[in-house]
């Protein structure tokens, strides 16, 4: 577990919350999907399981670590990172039930996400990609003062159709850097 704030805590993600993850996303299906390619994949705790299992740490060819963020004791979404080790990197990603949004829920646990893989896991480069449209996710990357890199064309499929994706990123020693 890794504490956030005294109202956000991160969770590792395991087998147990297949459940709850899938019940979460099936109830937000059309706010979620009209961000992330996934979701019209993931059908089934099945599929949620099968997720768990493969990309969230459950077995050791990993390139994942997920975990649950938890917003006054409820879960209410996920945060992630997706590793890129050839090049000392990492994707992060993230989603919040529609209800919790406009709390700075994203922002905080993806401040100390950061802080996590800049420090504890030695990343050099973080990345965030966003849609172009989702100017929540956009404003998360400009208020934690990554680096606009471009415009991914026709990167991501949605429920919307193929979307434009924003690139951002920032650098260990950007991290060191900030004042915050």
């Amino acid at each position: 577990m890794i504490k956030v704030d005294n109202e956000i805590s991160l969770h590792p993600a395991t087998l147990s919350d297949a459940d709850e993850m899938y019940a979460l996303v099936d109830a937000n299906r059309k706010h979620l999907g009209r961000w992330l390619p996934w979701v019209e994949s993931l059908r089934s705790v099945g599929d949620e399981r099968r997720w768990l299992r493969q990309r969230a740490g459950m077995d050791a060819s990993s390139d994942e670590e997920a975990w649950l963020i938890r917003y006054q004791g409820a879960t209410v979404g996920a945060i992630g990172l997706i590793y890129d080790a050839p090049n000392n990197g990492a994707e992060v990603g993230y989603w919040l039930t529609e209800a919790t949004q406009g709390h700075g829920i994203v922002t905080r646990s993806c401040r100390t996400l950061l802080g996590y893989a800049f420090m504890v896991r030695s990343v050099h480069r973080l990345q965030l990609r966003a849609a172009s449209e989702n100017v929540r996710s956009v404003a998360v990357a400009e208020r934690l003062g990554f680096t606009f890199e471009g415009v991914q064309r026709e990167a991501l499929y949605t429920a919307k159709g193929y979307q434009d994706a924003k690139v951002y990123s920032m650098l260990v020693s950007e991290w060191e850097q900030r004042t915050d």
